[in-house]
């Protein structure tokens, strides 16, 4: 039975730690090896990790508690738990999330067949209160297909819900980036779903995605979220220029551009020109309205920019700072 490893990035979660270790501890597959990350935090998830690791002594024997001595962001966690891990196939799950019973077992058993790279399952969003929603993936088995909805944002980008064949971080050498702690996963996808070569679909609610964690780092101001957003988009343009893009790819990476192009227009204070030049390239209209998950406001001040209206956008964004006022 192949061994599966699971990465667990942590900081100050003691109050979702507990949960999130009892659904790995709990888990149907038996093969499995535990590596859980702590960034540095300054609460008590260390120690309630480790107390119910010790209810799970079978599974304690397989687990790995990794504290770093001060917090250095997410992104330093997982490359920290990625060249940890000696499984065959590789997970994430975030602290503040959970997972079925059987995550594990139907998530491998997808992946054993045809020697697929990478597989996928539905998610659930968790607002708590019994209050729950059925994403469906709909994941397609071509790995370009997936990639370009995972760029355009019609599919989910994170880690949380695939299942990843180790080799595909050790023959192409793929590391997160250092620093990079907002879209680091998409980030990693492009990549990852760029070398895979088979995917496996799971059509199973399999995941549970926490909603209710006011201090998760995607519940941070969106501000101070922009620096990440164009680090991010650095990487990806340089990744993909040692790339061969079919046209699905290159309008997938355009409609990626727009949409961190719609958050710094509307959300970031600094002048245009001080931004990365291929980032603020204005775009085209069509191309813009033609964006089926940008956001209503992003929409707009995007159209207005293109359509060369900069007073319109300085305008809109005077406006938001007063309503944030």
């Amino acid at each position: 039975m192949k061994l599966v490893s699971i990465i667990v990035p942590m900081y100050n979660a003691q109050s979702f730690i507990e949960r999130c270790a009892e659904s790995l501890c709990r888990q149907s597959y038996p093969n499995l090896e535990l590596v859980f990350v702590d960034d540095g935090s300054a609460d008590d998830t260390l120690f309630i990790l480790r107390k119910t690791l010790a209810s799970y002594p079978e599974r304690q024997q397989m687990a790995q508690v990794i504290p770093l001595a001060h917090n250095q962001g997410v992104a330093h966690a997982r490359q920290t738990g990625l060249a940890a891990v000696t499984g065959e196939f590789v997970t994430q799950i975030d602290a503040d999330d959970y997972i079925s019973t059987d995550y594990v077992q139907r998530m491998m058993e997808a992946a054993s067949q045809d020697d697929v790279d990478i597989a996928v399952c539905d998610f659930v969003y968790d607002y708590g209160n019994d209050n729950k929603t059925h994403i469906h993936v709909n994941a397609p088995s071509d790995a370009d297909e997936c990639l370009a909805q995972i760029m355009t944002g019609q599919m989910h980008s994170g880690f949380m819900n695939k299942l990843v064949r180790h080799s595909l971080y050790t023959e192409h050498h793929l590391s997160m980036v250092p620093g990079l702690n907002i879209m680091e996963d998409k980030v990693m996808m492009l990549k990852l779903f760029t070398y895979a070569r088979r995917i496996a679909y799971v059509p199973e609610p399999l995941y549970f995605y926490d909603k209710t964690n006011a201090n998760s780092i995607m519940s941070q101001d969106r501000a101070r979220q922009i620096p990440h957003l164009e680090r991010a988009w650095t990487e990806v343009e340089q990744f993909c220029h040692r790339q061969t893009s079919t046209q699905r790819m290159t309008d997938a990476i355009e409609a990626y551009r727009i949409g961190i192009l719609g958050s710094v227009l509307f959300y970031s204070d600094r002048p245009i020109a001080a931004w990365t030049p291929s980032l603020v390239r204005r775009p085209r209209l069509t191309d813009v309205l033609s964006q089926p998950v940008i956001p209503i406001n992003y929409k707009v001040v995007l159209s207005c920019y293109s359509l060369h209206l900069d007073v319109v956008v300085r305008l809109l964004r005077w406006l938001k700072r007063q309503v944030k006022q």
